[in-house]
């Protein structure tokens, strides 16, 4: 286990206590109340949602060798960007008469740290089979 593969999940642990800290701080009287008020549905709802979702691709990473490390690495750095960039520019509340999917902030967060998640264990498992097969 090399520390360089433990960042990742303390990245998430991080996002998880900044996301109940926002999240607390937002709804319940601290001394940080005025402040957080008005972001928490817009900044760490879904940094807190996708912080949770995203454990079960970061658990294996301690365990993998360098090059599965490195080739997931390249694929979450991508994936992080362009799921920023959707989350940011997606509505903070759906207000639509009908619709199929709650196109909501929180929600596409679920949804894309659901995508990233299962396509990082898929990807870990390819990438240390074919390490393994060409050692």
């Amino acid at each position: 286990m090399k520390i360089k593969q433990l960042y990742p999940f303390l990245i998430v642990l991080l996002g998880i206590l900044v996301g109940n800290l926002g999240s607390y701080c937002g709804v319940y009287e601290c001394i940080l109340h005025s402040a957080f008020y008005s972001h928490v549905f817009t900044f760490f709802d879904p940094v807190l949602i996708f912080s949770l979702f995203s454990i079960p691709a970061v658990l294996f990473l301690p365990f993998v060798n360098k090059k599965t490390f490195s080739i997931w690495m390249k694929f979450a750095i991508v994936w992080l960007l362009l799921s920023l960039y959707i989350i940011a520019n997606s509505p903070v509340a759906m207000n639509a008469w009908f619709y199929v999917f709650d196109y909501s902030r929180s929600n596409t967060a679920r949804l894309l740290a659901i995508a990233f998640s299962g396509i990082s264990l898929v990807l870990i498992a390819i990438a240390a089979l074919t390490t393994r097969k060409k050692r």
